[in-house]
């Protein structure tokens, strides 16, 4: 029997099959045993476009855009086996590194704002709280090492054996310790950076079949234009570059404002 080469992930398929077992993209016609319109309606349903929560596999290309075949099967796959976990790694690696804001920047990447904007929040409401908490700490901190590094243009000579930089660099070091509060920050490290990328990278591909398949229905019916509806579901899917400069800049200003607001 021949052979099937999907023009979407390039997956080798059965010569008799329709759709992809990959990614779920209609085949292209390459054996006339398998490929003649059926001649009744019952064979016509059963080659009919296998649809994800009432969607078209086509609409929901379209609205993935970039990398289908990542998505669909897992799609495919939580709906035939009626589940609403799949694991997505780069939501759990980025969160892993980066804490709330690095979980953010995969809901933003895929257009999913609600979601980004409450791990931004999260992230800046824990940042601005280590800060109001551990102030002193950090005031303290950043005065002693600009004296430092002052006192070492200054007096050169006074520092020119490196254990006299190390034991005042030391001294600083152990009356953070003793001042800092880290209590923000372990709740940040160990919720941030590890609890919610771990639960969030097991429900992240529910969160965006739900959208992707609410946005759809709604767009198909708003308009019975088949030309207008594809474009809008391409414009309404897809990903956004300008969108993951949202959490960057916020963890950006998380880190360096703590930095500026501690020496003004």
């Amino acid at each position: 029997m021949d052979k099937k080469i999907c023009l979407k992930c390039s997956t080798e398929n059965e010569g008799n099959y329709v759709f992809c077992k990959y990614c779920g993209a209609v085949l292209p016609v390459v054996d006339r045993r398998y490929n003649y319109p059926p001649a009744d309606e019952e064979a016509r349903e059963e080659v009919s476009e296998p649809e994800i929560d009432g969607v078209s596999l086509s609409d929901m290309n379209r609205y993935v855009g970039k990398r289908p075949h990542k998505f669909i099967p897992k799609f495919l796959r939580m709906q035939a086996l009626g589940q609403n976990t799949s694991f997505c790694a780069p939501v759990f690696l980025f969160g892993l590194f980066f804490g709330f804001f690095g979980t953010a920047v995969w809901f933003f990447w895929r257009k999913m704002s609600k979601l980004g904007w409450l791990f931004v929040g999260i992230g800046l409401f824990l940042a601005g709280l280590d800060i109001a908490i551990n102030y002193g700490a950090y005031s303290a901190f950043f005065d002693g090492s600009f004296g430092l590094l002052g006192d070492i243009i200054r007096n050169p000579q006074k520092y020119a054996d490196p254990a006299s930089v190390n034991e005042a660099a030391n001294s600083l070091a152990f009356a953070f310790e003793e001042s800092f509060n880290p209590v923000v920050s372990l709740i940040s490290r160990y919720v941030g950076n590890l609890s919610v990328p771990s639960v969030m990278s097991l429900f992240a591909m529910y969160f965006y079949k739900k959208k992707a398949v609410s946005d759809i229905k709604e767009i198909r019916g708003s308009t019975e234009d088949t030309v207008l509806r594809h474009q809008l579901i391409t414009e309404k899917g897809g990903c956004s570059g300008l969108l993951i400069l949202i959490p960057i800049f916020a963890g950006i200003f998380a880190d360096f404002g703590a930095f500026f607001i501690c020496i003004l």
